[in-house]
């Protein structure tokens, strides 16, 4: 995505007439969607709706055939400073390999750039803020 001249405010995600196609198959059409701080919004549908995938574009896992998404003003803000401003939580995720709670989560650290103390201390915080800290060696 180029940055245009034309920008999206401050503290916020805009979704700009994004659309996406696979060979004939549509699975999204001009969606247009602005988030503001503190705003609690639910993307609702049947299977197949093409929530998902709308998800998958706004977090740049995915691009969109046409349109664009803006976070905090711009539309071309490098990865590493895309993941310190947007988290995204998978609808289902599974591990492989015995990982404890603490060590699936200290990796959400890495683009913060902190000494490993204090991205434990940070880590053990947040799960005790979600009464994670039971599970942070299961």
């Amino acid at each position: 995505m180029a940055h245009g001249k034309e920008s999206a405010a401050p503290d916020t995600l805009e979704v700009r007439g994004v659309s996406v196609q696979i060979g004939d198959r549509h699975l999204l059409q001009d969606i247009h969607l602005t988030l503001k701080p503190t705003e609690v919004v639910s993307i609702l549908g049947p299977n197949g709706a093409g929530k998902s995938t709308l998800m998958n574009v706004i977090s740049g896992q995915s691009k969109p055939s046409t349109g664009q998404v803006w976070l905090n003003g711009r539309n071309d803000w490098p990865l590493n400073h895309q993941a310190l401003m947007l988290g995204v939580l998978p609808q289902s995720s599974s591990l492989s390999f015995p990982f404890t709670a603490e060590e699936v989560v200290l990796p959400g650290r890495i683009p913060c750039a902190s000494h490993h103390e204090e991205n434990l201390m940070i880590t053990r915080e947040a799960l005790r803020k979600v009464d994670g800290l039971g599970i942070v060696c299961k």
